[in-house]
């Protein structure tokens, strides 16, 4: 058997079966691997790579300022845009301009928002009300 077919499908069963809140969490450490690949491939002057794994984070973030519920979601969700908005940007200038620094301040944004959404999926009692907030689309399969 296939070991990189054998992962993706364990990669989708943990999909499937976890909680919004876990997906927000897998979505983050998706991102976040893809921009140490980046980076990674950026000091190995793998340009094409370099390329590849921005435009893999960048669809995460895409996907999580897509499934934002700027109704409901009041202030929290357009502070969220607004922190998505900027890491898209830094990681477009990022790629025209081969910068590792631009990588740097994505992931900075990226693991502070991962954190935070750390400690709301440790207090079930936060979780309930910020789901509705800032709720994960259907479509994460496809960006992880």
């Amino acid at each position: 058997m296939d070991l990189n077919y054998s992962f993706n499908q364990y990669r989708k069963t943990q999909v499937s079966t976890a909680d919004q809140g876990k997906l927000i969490l897998m979505m983050y450490d998706g991102a976040i691997g893809f921009l140490q690949q980046a980076r990674q491939r950026l000091e190995a002057r793998d340009i094409p790579g370099k390329g590849l794994y921005i435009g893999k984070a960048q669809s995460i973030i895409a996907e999580l300022n897509s499934s934002l519920n700027l109704e409901k979601g009041g202030q929290i969700a357009v502070s969220l845009e607004t922190l998505y908005l900027y890491i898209n940007n830094q990681l477009s200038m990022a790629n025209i301009k081969n910068s590792a620094q631009q990588i740097d301040n994505a992931l900075k944004v990226i693991k502070e928002l991962r954190e935070g959404w750390r400690a709301i999926v440790n207090k079930p009692q936060g979780q309930a009300s910020l789901y509705e907030k800032a709720s994960v689309g259907t479509e994460v399969q496809s960006v992880l």
